[in-house]
């Protein structure tokens, strides 16, 4: 595993192949963040999450390590992030997470920096049924 990156409180973002991991210098395990998936052209972060524990329901957002956000958008031409949860499929260009997001201030001791977007901030609209349908059944 190559260490991409380290915030101000000691935190790292690391990747493995296509796996991106973020280990919290407060907790020895690593933490899957997303994996990178190649689909029709696009290059899409692919991130699974459990409503009921990532969905910040109070600003209706999910929210994303912004360090993370920052290093694929410099690794890859116009990347994607898309979110499969028990809840929907929701896809968003990681640019429009740095342009629409809110920072919260909330756990800010011994945290990654999140960075929270609106779920109606995402574009599955303007993506092809077709393409959707397969970015729905993959599996990380």
């Amino acid at each position: 595993m190559t260490t991409i990156e380290f915030d101000d409180f000691g935190n790292e973002l690391a990747r493995d192949n296509i796996s991106y991991y973020l280990r919290l210098k407060s907790d020895d395990s690593d933490r899957l963040l997303g994996k990178m998936i190649f689909l029709n052209g696009k290059d899409i972060l692919v991130c699974e999450r459990n409503a009921r524990r990532h969905f910040f329901r109070s600003t209706k957002s999910w929210g994303f390590c912004e360090g993370l956000v920052r290093t694929i958008i410099e690794s890859y031409p116009n990347p994607y992030v898309g979110v499969k949860s028990d809840v929907g499929k929701y896809l968003i260009k990681a640019t429009d997470i740095l342009l629409t997001g809110e920072y919260l201030h909330f756990k800010t001791q011994g945290f990654e920096r999140q960075i929270f977007v609106r779920y109606d901030k995402f574009v599955c609209s303007n993506v092809p049924t077709e393409f959707m349908e397969k970015l729905c059944t993959l599996t990380t």
